[in-house]
């Protein structure tokens, strides 16, 4: 069996990866935090900073993996604006020290990134449009991306956008914090003016998983089917979990005085990734679908018509 390394196995995407290649891997999850739940199959967990190049070295020369997929980072894209020597320590160097060992000892790397290294003056993107990042998150994720590509042959730089899903004991994301606000019935703001291709986190970790058993390599955009305001979002999680989109209204991004600038016209473009491994990627109702019934079996987010 190949044995596969996910940095930020707690996370929303590490936690889903774990899951879609249990039974086909041998697992290492590396994360700055203890395990949330187990994970099945051949698996184990190690606490560990990507920025701590001694021990992440150390941790990875031990479990020898074929392939690591990469989606540790600071991703709190205004907390980037005022951490930003935190942002380049995990952002940056993390990902150095991930590369240095790929480099040495010949690991394949699969390197998640995102639509922030572009301006969002033209998208939705496709993988030959050239980045412009806007704001602190996204340079730090464009010279990650260039770490890597300066650095190794075998890798795969896989950006995304606005990932949604379930986890048990993940952290709200843009749905989960939707749901349960409108099922309190409380009056929601969101943005009608920034415009994304929304990717459920199950979907995201199967294309990853199959990125890495076709052994392609480069630059892929690996989001969602649809492209959409985030106020369009907000109304198809209101329609398909039974909420009252009454409470939502639509504001412009310039009312929230945000730390970090958006970029508003983006999205991205998955038809090379659809042609390389299939069609992996739902559009947004579908998606949605899967993350509510997903939230109703685990007893969590079940509602009610109003």
């Amino acid at each position: 069996m190949r044995r596969l390394c996910v940095t930020g196995g707690c996370g929303l995407l590490g936690s889903k990866i774990l899951e879609a290649a249990a039974d086909d891997y041998i697992l290492l999850s590396i994360d700055i935090s203890c395990p949330c739940e187990p994970i099945r199959g051949r698996y184990e967990h190690v606490v560990c900073d990507v920025s701590n190049g001694t021990a992440l070295t150390r941790e990875l020369e031990r479990f020898r993996p074929d392939v690591i997929i990469h989606t540790a980072a600071l991703t709190d894209v205004d907390g980037c604006e005022s951490r930003r020597d935190d942002a380049y320590r995990i952002n940056v160097e993390g990902t150095g020290n991930v590369v240095d060992v790929c480099r040495r000892c010949g690991i394949k790397l699969i390197h998640i990134s995102t639509d922030y290294v572009f301006d969002g003056k033209a998208g939705p993107y496709s993988e030959t449009d050239a980045p412009h990042p806007i704001n602190v998150y996204g340079r730090t994720k464009l010279e990650s991306e260039e770490l890597v590509t300066r650095a190794l042959d075998r890798y795969v730089i896989a950006r995304s956008m606005v990932l949604y899903g379930y986890y048990r004991a993940g952290r709200l994301n843009y749905v989960t914090w939707l749901v349960d606000a409108l099922r309190r019935k409380e009056p929601v703001r969101i943005v009608d003016d920034q415009v994304g291709t929304p990717t459920l986190a199950d979907d995201l970790a199967q294309a990853l998983i199959l990125i890495d058993k076709r052994d392609v390599r480069g630059l892929f955009h690996t989001a969602g089917n649809d492209c959409l305001t985030r106020y369009e979002f907000a109304l198809q999680v209101a329609d398909i979990f039974d909420l009252d989109g009454r409470c939502i209204s639509r504001i412009q991004s310039e009312t929230l005085k945000q730390p970090a600038r958006r970029p508003l016209r983006s999205g991205l473009l998955n038809g090379k990734v659809t042609q390389v491994i299939g069609p992996v990627f739902s559009g947004v109702p579908e998606g949605l679908r899967v993350l509510k019934s997903q939230m109703a079996s685990d007893g969590y987010g079940q509602t009610s018509s109003p």
